[in-house]
């Protein structure tokens, strides 16, 4: 998995092999993220590796002509990838897919690494919680402006209040520290709009 160098992305990270860190019989890597906390990939999950490094990806912040000058694959590539990932996973858009992915155990909070802290997060407001929640089940702006009976705008600044107390440049990388922190839910809501 890659974990690049970039200064203004939302997680700079380290990646620690597993094995090294004397966890017997998993074969896999350790992102251990600036903020505290991390995650690892299950080797045995339904994604092929390709997948989850475009998954993680655009989870920590990168674009998808990021991703493709960190990767192998042409943006044309990952652009077709993405909805295809999301089919596999039952998602509906990228923060639903990231919420998905713990949910489905294809990426684990556990086991911690010793010397990495434990993330924190400033407290959220009802609306900036909700706003998560909806993000986490692959709800749209508009979608989320109808169900709490609020204008798109202020939905919209709920959204960009959440991502600036998390120093986060997109809803997903705020799904996957929700995850980390573990202020979202296990289970998703069964509330998705329809794809």
């Amino acid at each position: 998995m890659l974990c690049p160098e970039k200064p203004h992305s939302f997680f700079a990270c380290e990646v620690y092999p597993l094995e090294a860190l004397g966890i017997k019989g998993v074969s896999t890597e350790y992102v251990a993220l600036e903020r505290g906390g991390g995650f690892f990939v299950d080797p045995e999950q339904q994604l092929e590796a390709d997948e989850t490094t475009i998954l993680v990806l655009g989870a920590i912040g990168m674009t998808v002509e990021e991703i493709a000058s960190h990767t192998p694959y042409a943006d044309r590539t990952i652009k077709r990838r993405k909805p295809e990932i999301y089919e596999k996973l039952g998602a509906t858009n990228q923060p639903h897919a990231i919420q998905r992915s713990f949910v489905d155990g294809i990426l684990l909070v556990e086991p911690p690494v010793p010397d990495v802290p434990v993330p924190t997060t400033p407290s959220l407001s009802p609306r900036q919680y909700e706003y998560l929640i909806d993000s986490s089940n692959g709800l749209s702006e508009a979608t989320m402006a109808a169900r709490h009976r609020l204008s798109e705008r202020t939905i919209k600044r709920h959204g960009a209040e959440l991502r600036q107390k998390y120093d986060a440049p997109n809803a997903s990388s705020c799904v996957l520290l929700g995850n980390l922190v573990g202020i979202l839910p296990p289970t998703p809501e069964d509330d998705t709009e329809d794809s």
